[in-house]
This record gives structure tokens, sequence and C-alpha cells, in this order.
């Protein structure tokens, strides 16, 4: 535990938070989001209604877009996951699902397929992935669903993002393109608007750079190496979370069309790269920028959409605030969800992190960020039932996709264990599936 954390955190909080060994996932022991309704969201109304398009008439063609029925029998619902090797699919092109197939016997999941187009934004930096992979990976998981429903979903990624320039009539266009994705069988989107670096990525990861000298928000010496890290040193820079036209996409997706999107809000927390803060006035670490911007995003949606809303917004990652528990408790505080497609940080969390299930029960979602045809699959979903079904404390070492872990179990099934923060009886169902399905309700 360190002090200079704990330092951090608001009084009378300390007190009450649960800590795991070798990260620092904190939360309030007390009661949740949902269940008091603390953000100060609108009142829940109209949860059941149908989607309505900008005119306020219902369409009817939207409402049954949601998970299969059948979804609702399997062990795990996965609700990150990204399609990376392809396969033959009638002619057309499918994603290759071998390693899911790999788990039968093993487990029964689902996976949903997060499209990760946004790469096409950057397509003069990273060129070969975009013009092999990227191009066309929304129709790709489409078909992919469709093609095996029992066992995929998918999210779409918006085109209007890195395709049509920020205007008076953008937010419409998102919107109409949102509506036009979801009659083609997406339940739900993803989106990569704080994402500026990731390890092994460079500048081809980074896709608030290259939004913006796509908008033309910045001014890059041709022939530069570094374009989208340079674009983000000046002062004229924008950010989606930031732009009231890109939060009335999503106030219109989570509250109207009443789809999750999961958002990669913020960037990866080990980076260097540093962006211009238009808040801050200064230029800082692009992860503290993100991070603070992302909390500006979920404190706004809280202020303007119903608790039921609030949920579809999924910060991918846990937000990279694994290690930061004041901001944890601070984004989770205004009710949107978060995944947890961070093994290596559940990995090391120990029991006490039993308290952040307790606090959120509704606001956790399992994934992975795998990619649905790894070998490796099998291992590391049986390293993530270890972490949340496993005994309290007890450590297994797993050679997982990410490579070895040694994972510590949460015993989440189990509601009350001696030294372990006590969790509600539905706590394992509701993280591994029951959450993702209550988005649709």
């Amino acid at each position: 535990m360190r002090d200079g954390v704990l330092g951090q955190l608001p009084r009378g909080i300390k007190g009450r938070l649960g800590w795991g060994a070798g990260i620092a996932l904190a939360v309030l022991a007390g009661c949740s989001a949902e269940e008091t309704d603390r953000a100060g969201g609108p009142a829940d109304a109209g949860a059941d209604g149908d989607a309505t398009n900008v005119d306020g008439a219902v369409d009817a063609g939207l409402k049954s877009q949601r998970p299969p029925p059948d979804w609702a029998s399997a062990d795990f619902i996965d609700v990150h996951t990204h399609c990376e090797l392809m396969s033959d699919c009638a002619g057309a092109r499918c994603c290759d699902t071998s390693g899911l197939a790999s788990l039968e016997g093993l487990y029964s999941a689902r996976a949903v397929l997060l499209s990760n187009e946004y790469w096409l934004i950057n397509e003069d930096v990273y060129p070969a992935e975009a013009v092999n992979y990227f191009t066309g990976l929304n129709e790709t998981a489409r078909d992919t669903a469709a093609k095996e429903p029992e066992a995929v979903g998918f999210f779409a990624g918006l085109r209007c993002l890195y395709q049509r320039k920020v205007d008076e009539s953008w937010a419409e266009a998102c919107k109409a393109e949102a509506r036009d994705w979801a009659r083609q069988g997406a339940i739900g989107f993803k989106d990569h608007i704080g994402k500026q670096y990731e390890t092994g990525e460079a500048e081809g990861g980074m896709f608030i750079g290259g939004w913006n000298r796509f908008n033309g928000f910045c001014v890059v010496p041709q022939g530069s190496l570094t374009p989208n890290s340079s674009c983000m040193q000046q002062s004229t820079v924008h950010y989606l979370a930031l732009e009231p036209a890109w939060r009335e996409v999503v106030r219109y997706i989570v509250a109207e069309l009443r789809l999750p999107i999961v958002s990669h809000a913020s960037s990866y927390q080990g980076a260097t790269t540093t962006c211009y803060d238009p808040e801050l006035g200064a230029i800082d670490n692009c992860a503290l920028v993100t991070r603070r911007h992302q909390q500006s995003l979920a404190t706004w949606l809280s202020n303007e959409v119903d608790s039921a809303a609030r949920r579809r917004f999924i910060v991918a990652h846990m937000g990279f605030l694994t290690g930061e528990p004041a901001g944890l408790v601070a984004l989770l505080d205004t009710g949107v969800s978060v995944d947890t497609s961070r093994l290596d940080a559940f990995a090391a969390a120990g029991c006490q992190a039993r308290s952040l299930f307790a606090a959120y029960p509704q606001q956790i979602l399992f994934g992975t960020d795998r990619r649905v045809s790894q070998t490796c699959l099998p291992a590391s979903y049986s390293a993530w039932m270890h972490i949340l079904r496993g005994p309290a404390d007890q450590a297994q070492s797993f050679d997982t996709c990410q490579g070895t872990i040694d994972a510590r179990g949460l015993e989440l099934g189990t509601p009350q264990v001696a030294g372990c923060p006590d969790v509600p009886s539905d706590a394992l169902t509701r993280v591994l599936k029951q959450n993702f399905l209550e988005l649709y309700e």
C-alpha cells in the first residue's frame, strides 16, 4: 500500500476501502451509485420504451437489437473481444473464431466483437494493417455475428469518427449511422476517443492525434516521423470527450437507442506520450489528460440520463484506473460501467478486491480484450475463472495470452468468506453475464 495514493483519497473514504496485493483497487464499501442514484441524473422513466429516431417517432426496427435469448445460459459473456484473423464466410470475409471454438467442453462462452476500424484514421502511418485488416471490419464482424449468433455478437465502430469532419450536422450524421448499424444487427458500439498510445502500436495507435489531424485542428510539418505526437503538443487540439456534439451522440445511443457503448476513453497508464490539455492550459501526460476528460464525460452523462442509460456507457480497461483508487471511485460513482480487461491487476488483487463488486454490483462487466482466434484462450479464460470463482486468495499459475500469470482467487460465488469483504449472492453471475444482459432491458 502506498501512502502517496492513500493521501489522495477524499476524507472519510480511507477506512472503507478494499485493497488488493500489488495494486490499488479501491472502492466505497457503502451503497452503489445505482442503489442511491446519488449522481443526480433524471428519474428512471421510460426504461421499457421503444428506441426513437431524432424526430421522436418509434423505430420498431431497432427494438429487437439485443443478444439472442440463449446467451443467458452461457457460463460467461466476454464484452471485450476483437477480430484479428480472417476466414472465408460463404465467399465473403468473416472473423476467425477458432480460439473461441476451442473452449467447447471447457466453458460455454459468448463473445462481443468490438470493431477497431478507428485505425483507418492513421492509415498513412500504419498502411499495411489499414489496408489488409481494418478496412471493412464492421461488415466482417457483422457477417461473423450473423453466421454464428449463438457464439458472437458485434459492436460497430462509428465511421463518422474517422470519415467525416466535425461540423454543424456531424452529430445528426453520427446518430443516423448508429441507427443504420443497429438495423444491420449491431448490439452496441465501440469508440477509441481517448486512445493516444498503447504498447507496440506507437503512432498507429494514436486515435486522438489522427482525429485532430483529420479535422485540421493542428498543423504538422510535412515529413514528420511522429505526426500524431507532434499534433497533440499544439494548443488548438480538441478532444471528443469534451465535444458537445459527441456527448449528444453518446446520450442518444445510451438513452434513446438504449444500446451500450464500450469506450476506450483514456490512454494506457504506462505511456510517456504528452498532450496539450485545453482545460489545464498546459501540456501533460496523455494518460492523465484523458483520464480527466473521461471523468468529465462520465460526470456530464450522470446529469443527463437515467441510471439504466448510464450503465450502458462502458469504460474499457476500467479506465486504466486500477492503480488510482480515488479516480476509480470517482468514475464509478457517476454510475457508468467498466469492463474488467486488466488481467494483470485482477490477478494480483486478492480477496480484498471483493469490495469493488459489493459497492458497484451492477457496473462491472466481464471483458478480456482477447482475440477470438487466439489458441491461448482456454488458458486465459481458466485464469479469469480462477480469479473470479476460485478460493479466496488461493494462487495458481496460468500460461495465458499475456504470459505467465499468478492468479489469486476472489471467490465471488460465496457471499461471505472469512477475512474478506462480503459480496451480494449474485455477484459472480452479475459480473460474468447478468450485468451485460440487463443493459438491454
